[in-house]
């Protein structure tokens, strides 16, 4: 019986053994699974094309977003053509319309990506969305493997659209010509290429010219007080288009047409440059 016994225990252990191999083979050669999570791999490298398609573009934009992409906080899906989309739990939402011979497209993404369940581009079966903090979050509507609830990725840009820059906006003055002057706020004696340096992202504009009908009010425009004077002047044998003093007075270059160099001399002690600049690219 000792015997026999033994020989039950060990058919037991042997039997349960075997139902965890056959299970676990079962599993890993289940062909249906197998596809699936070769589509949601699919569906991860997509998204991540996408994202990183979108951040080559506005790096290369100034920030912008291609054309046709306005994210919201629902999930709105990239599409050719303009309709109305469901994607996971938002209903009928205006998909997000992209030119296919749009510059995105055909130099950032070489064609839209469509999710491996798709057929056409007006509907790729990817997202775009805006979250809490409004960062573009990428994503697909749907997954195929049983272990996935979902497939995102958050990226860090933003779907604020960048400032418009002006020159008022910058602090600066701009003429009637369209050309915008700053003034050296510093006791510094700095040239034109270093005034405009001084202000955040601004750049001399070099071969402008200057009249003397306009320069009195262009000094002031941009802050200088010109109350004692403002004449006509040489100073040190050196033609400057436009100086102010702490003393309230203003000076502007004899020669009527004097053309503005960003490495200009500097002026004498006391005295300061105004200087048109322009916003770095």
């Amino acid at each position: 019986m000792n015997q026999s016994g033994f020989n039950l225990v060990s058919l037991i252990a042997a039997l349960s053994v075997l139902a965890i191999l056959i299970a676990f083979i079962l599993v890993e050669l289940d062909p249906a699974e197998k596809i699936n999570q070769s589509k949601d791999a699919r569906r991860q490298q997509d998204i991540l094309l996408i994202s990183y398609a979108l951040d080559d573009y506005m790096k290369n934009n100034n920030g912008a977003l291609p054309d046709g992409i306005i994210p919201t906080t629902d999930k709105s899906v990239l599409c050719t053509s303009a309709a109305t989309l469901n994607c996971d739990n938002s209903a009928n939402i205006d998909c997000l319309v992209l030119d296919e011979s749009g510059d995105f497209l055909s130099s950032y993404l070489e064609g839209l990506p469509i999710d491996p369940d798709k057929t056409d581009v007006m509907d790729s079966g990817y997202y775009l969305q805006v979250d809490s903090s409004n960062h573009i979050v990428v994503g697909a509507c749907q997954v195929s493997a049983s272990s996935d609830n979902s497939i995102s990725y958050t990226t860090s840009l933003t779907s604020v659209p960048p400032p418009v820059w002006t020159c008022a906006g910058a602090g600066g003055f701009a003429d009637a010509s369209g050309h915008c002057w700053f003034r050296n706020t510093t006791a510094n004696r700095w040239d034109c290429g270093q005034v405009c340096s001084s202000y955040n992202n601004l750049a001399c504009e070099s071969g402008v010219y200057t009249t003397s009908w306009n320069s009195c009010s262009i000094m002031i425009g941009t802050g200088a007080t010109c109350s004692t004077t403002c004449s006509k002047s040489t100073l040190n044998n050196v033609n400057f288009p436009m100086v102010y003093t702490s003393i309230a007075s203003c000076y502007y270059d004899t020669n009527a047409a004097s053309v503005i160099t960003c490495d200009q001399a500097d002026p004498p002690l006391n005295y300061h440059l105004v200087c048109p600049c322009v916003e770095k690219l």
